[in-house]
């Protein structure tokens, strides 16, 4: 099942927001909406991010991704 709203927010560990996507579950399966490690069509500097997923207003996650080239 795909949720209805979904918004997802990646930021630099000093907080700088790099990537943000609104809509729905489904509108975030189109690759060109997923989050692909760059900023602006360039590749961001390899290091660790955090990402807050928020799901249908209800539920919200938070963690880190690493980026490794």
């Amino acid at each position: 099942r795909a949720y209805d709203e979904v918004a997802i927010y990646i930021f630099t560990r000093w907080g700088e927001k790099v990537f943000e996507f609104t809509g729905t579950g489904d509108g975030y399966y189109e690759i060109d909406k997923q989050w692909d490690g760059t900023r602006n069509g360039k590749k961001l500097p390899f290091g660790t991010y955090i990402y807050i997923i928020e799901l249908d207003n209800e539920k919200n996650f938070k963690g880190t991704v690493t980026l490794i080239y």
